[in-house]
């Protein structure tokens, strides 16, 4: 299951947008917050951050 499949479920089981990210994403912490400062990092540093 890719990450928009994932997250759509976790939607359809009650959770908000950005908690879902965050549990899929395995992001420790207030999703809210966590997303912002995600949304700053560049490629090299997602990259690293998610292991990809």
């Amino acid at each position: 299951m890719d990450a928009r499949d994932s997250i759509r479920q976790l939607k359809r089981l009650g959770l908000k947008t950005e908690p879902a990210f965050g549990k899929h994403f395995h992001i420790d912490g207030n999703p809210y917050t966590e997303l912002l400062v995600v949304g700053e990092l560049c490629n090299a540093e997602l990259k690293k951050k998610f292991n990809l």
